[in-house]
This record gives structure tokens, sequence and C-alpha cells, in this order.
């Protein structure tokens, strides 16, 4: 039979079991609490604020992938019609916009029933039906929708680029008819304005994903103008080598390069209604200098010289769109991983920390140390040590969390609180290395002597043995105590971020984006250059 253990209530022996159980729960219970409120919260907020359908259709909207989005939105869609004889247009519309071909038509067609007033709808519709070579109806539906909508000049553009296409053989009267149309909107001071995306009015508009949206819509109608455009240039060259009477279609190419100014002029519609705009000029004013080069005093051609100087200044703004447009994607890409930044820094922290408190414990057990060790009291610097640490944390996920909204360029800021955030992190894991013998009193050289001389046939049982098991016990303690400070750090850090903007910092594509507000920016810069 071996001896009995020394009690040595310093080394784990003869402490508060029960006691040391509740502490060590009440403990994991705040963590847990602070994990579970804000979990609750966000799905309060999520699948509780709302009916299903709106439920349903919020989350297509944010979602990227136009499969998953499509089923959200057709059992939104079923829902609301077992609610209502007639679903809603806005689920329909969204619907819509995730389809392609056949599908997407019939969706447009049954919200454009359900709200045939809509004039945005009726364009997205009427361009959907312009690309898939049915133009005719779209004309239709680009006629609707500047009836209601008459102080817009873009419904009537596209009618005009719809109109100059047809079965019969008329192609010169219904050139000069849609001529006439673009004359009229150019004339009537309307303003340019694109269809919006379909949005939810409780979701914010100024993020990332609800500016590709926007981009897209203004694409797709761009492409309309754009095609409209180069139809009239190709008439305006084949009656040019026919006739060589091309002073008569100056004119036209006037009303056609105004019209390239208009839609360019549009602050919502960003770089990509600034492109399309840009590129009916160049292309406008290439014919025109061609034209002015090769008149003969005509006075009704124009100065040679003012032709170039607007284009060269058109070109030059193009080189700087197309810049910023290939790099578009891989900008949007980068501000991503800028709000990923808190993240993987404290999700990296958290991982490591799991990973040393398994380690501890698969140490501590082979080391033989019992529930008994966690009856040691823990010092009191321990709550001042984990409290800095927790400060610490958060306003470093704090910081970085903004650090995109206050600079362009967040990397150097980052870099700052990477380095705060390791040089804490390895001045409070340091400490838990001295931390144990602010608690533990070592064992003096007269007492190991003396169990070494007594018990030299189980020299697991001496004070020193004892002592290293306690080390590890309160060291495995330690980083899990600065676990739980870590989890809750972030867990308010999560709240805090809601009360300040709103959002949840996960929600990254609904974010305010710094990519939009530098797009809008260089938008309004290049037209103030050209004037």
């Amino acid at each position: 039979m071996s001896p009995a253990a020394p009690e040595a209530p310093a080394y784990g022996g003869g402490g508060d079991t029960l006691g040391a159980r509740r502490s060590r729960r009440a403990f994991i219970f705040c963590v847990l609490s602070c994990v579970v409120v804000t979990g609750l919260l966000w799905f309060a907020e999520r699948y509780l604020r709302y009916e299903r359908a709106e439920q349903l259709y919020q989350q297509a909207l944010t979602h990227v992938n136009d499969s998953a989005a499509q089923v959200f939105l057709r059992n939104a869609v079923e829902l609301d019609m077992e609610q209502s004889p007639y679903a809603s247009p806005r689920y329909l519309w969204a619907l819509a916009e995730r389809q392609t071909g056949d599908a997407a038509l019939n969706a447009f067609a049954e919200a454009c029933a359900q709200d045939p007033r809509n004039a945005g709808l009726a364009m997205r519709y009427g361009t959907a039906l312009y690309l898939e070579g049915r133009v005719e109806e779209a004309a239709a539906y680009f006629e609707q929708a500047s009836a209601h909508a008459p102080e817009n000049a873009l419904p009537l553009y596209l009618k005009a680029a719809a109109r100059a296409y047809g079965n019969d053989n008329n192609n010169a009267d219904r050139l000069a008819e849609s001529l006439a149309v673009v004359a009229r909107a150019n004339a009537g001071g309307r303003e340019v304005r694109y269809p919006p995306p379909v949005w939810s009015g409780d979701l914010p508009g100024d993020g990332q994903w609800r500016a590709y949206q926007r981009r897209r819509i203004v694409e797709e109608t761009g492409m309309v103008l754009r095609r409209y455009a180069n139809h009239v240039l190709t008439a305006f060259r084949n009656a040019a080598e026919e006739t060589g009477q091309a002073a008569a279609w100056d004119v036209w190419l006037s009303e056609l390069e105004e019209m390239g100014e208009r839609v360019a002029q549009v602050p919502e519609g960003g770089t990509r209604a600034l492109v399309n705009g840009l590129l009916i000029q160049r292309n406008t004013l290439r014919e025109r200098q061609a034209m002015s080069e090769s008149a003969d005093g005509d006075a009704f051609i124009p100065e040679p010289d003012d032709v170039s100087q607007r284009l060269a200044e058109v070109e030059d703004a193009l080189l700087v769109l197309s810049a910023f447009e290939g790099h578009w994607v891989a900008w949007a890409g980068e501000e991503r991983q800028h709000r990923m930044f808190p993240w993987r820094l404290a999700g990296d922290t958290l991982t490591a920390l799991a990973a040393l408190v398994a380690a501890l414990g698969i140490a501590g057990r082979l080391m033989g140390i019992t529930r008994e060790h966690w009856t040691i009291g823990h010092g009191r610097n321990l709550t001042r040590v984990m409290a800095g640490a927790g400060v610490l944390f958060l306003s470093c996920l704090a910081l970085g969390a903004a650090a995109p909204h206050w600079s362009a360029q967040p990397a150097p800021w980052f870099t700052t609180i990477s380095v705060v955030w390791l040089a804490g992190l390895a001045g409070v894991a340091g400490y838990a290395l001295y931390y144990p013998r602010t608690v533990l009193t070592p064992p003096g050289a007269p007492e190991r002597a003396a169990a070494t001389a007594k018990e030299e046939h189980n020299v697991t049982q001496t004070p020193s043995s004892g002592y290293r098991r306690a080390y590890v016990a309160l060291v495995r303690r330690y980083a899990g105590v600065l676990f739980g400070v870590l989890v809750c750090a972030g867990c308010f850090w999560v709240l805090g971020f809601r009360l300040a903007v709103g959002l949840y910092p996960w929600e990254f594509r609904l974010l305010p984006s710094a990519l939009v507000r530098d797009e809008l920016a260089l938008a309004a810069e290049i037209l103030q250059r050209l004037g």
C-alpha cells in the first residue's frame, strides 16, 4: 500500500472541491451567456422581426448565389400568394432580377401586371425584352415607363432605341422617328435617372452589394443605348458613302452626342453610367471629326479643332475610368478582406488559445492532475490582468473594424493594431508562466529532502511533484480564463458594432463601402473636369 499523499492545500489537496466547481461553472455560464445573448439578438432581428415572406425576401436580396436566392424568392411569392390574392410586385421583381431567359421575362411580366405604374419596373422589363431580341415588345414597356415618369429622359432614350428597329422596310423613317424622340428628350430639360435596384427599405443603401446591383442595372441599360448609338452611326456612314451628304446628319449627330452627355451626368449611376455616356460621345465625336476633316468649308460642319479637343478630353476620361473599372472587382475583394481583419485577429487567437488549453489539459492528465487542483484559489492580480486583456482585445477589434471607414489605405493601421494585439497577447501569455508563483509557495530544500528520504519509493508524492502539478493546473486555468475573456470581448464588440452601425460585423455586403464612395467621387471629379 502506497503512503497517502501529503495534505498540502496550496498544491491541490484538501480544498473545497464543490465550491471550486461552482466558481468554474459560474464563469463558463457568464461566457456562454454573452454568446447566447448576442446570438439571440441577431436571431430575433433576422427571423422574428418580419413576416416569413419578408424574411425570405431580405435573405434573397443579400445572397450572392442566384440559385439559392431564387429558392428564397419563390417561397416568398408562394407565401405571399397564400396571404393575399396577388403576390407582391417586389418579390416577383426580385425573382426576375435573379433569373435569366424566359423565366426572367415571365416573372417581369407578372410583376408589371401587378404594378403597371412603376416606371423603373417597366424599364427593367423592357430592357430584358430588348436584350432578348424582342424589340417591338420592349418599345411598349418603354412607352409605358415614359408615360408614368414624364420627368425622366431615360425612358424616351430607350423608346428611341427600340423604335429604330422593326420588321418592315422603312428603316430610314424609323431611324428619323427615333432621333426625333432623342431630340425631344434633350430639349425637355429632363434628368436621366436609372431604375433603382429592387431593395428593402430596412436594409442600408450604401453597401457594396447594392452598389453591385446598381452597376449591373446601369450596364444592361447602357447596352441598349450603346447599341442604338452604334446603329445610328452605322446608318450615318452608309448614307455618307452612298449619297455623300454627310452635312445633313450633323444635327442628328449633335443630338446623339448630347444624349451621351446627359446619360453620363447621372451622379447615382457612378462610373458605369459615365462610361456608357462617354462611349456614346466618343464614337459620335469620331464620326464628326472624320466629317469635319473631309468637309470643304461647309458652314454646317463643326470646326475640326473643337471636335478634336472634345474628343481628346473624352478619351482621356475613358482611360481613367477604364483603369478604375479594371480594378473594381479586385478592390471589392480587397475591401472584403479589410472587413475580415478583426475576425482573423480574434479567430487566430482563439484557435491558438483553444489548442493551448487542450495541450495543457493532456499534459495535466499525464501528470496526474485531479479535480482537487481546481480548488487552488486564484490570486488578486488575475482580475486586473484579465480586465486589462479584455479592454485591449475590445479596443483592437473596434479599431480594426473602424480603420476602413476613416482611411482609404487601412493597411498601416492594421499593421499597428496587429503589433499592439500581439504585444499585449505576448505580455498576457508571458505572465501566465509567472502567475503560478504569485499563488503557490515553492517547497524549500529541507522539505524536499525530508520528503525524498521518507518516500523514496514513491517520488510522485513529493512536494516538488505536487508543486509541478499545481503549476501546470494554474497555467491551464489561466489560459482558459483568457479564452473566455476574449470570447466576451468579441461579443461586446459585435453588440457595440450593431449599435454604432446598425448592422452586424459579419454582414460584409451591406456595410458602408469606401469603394462606393470612391467611385461616386471619381465620377463627380471627371464630370467636373469635362464641364
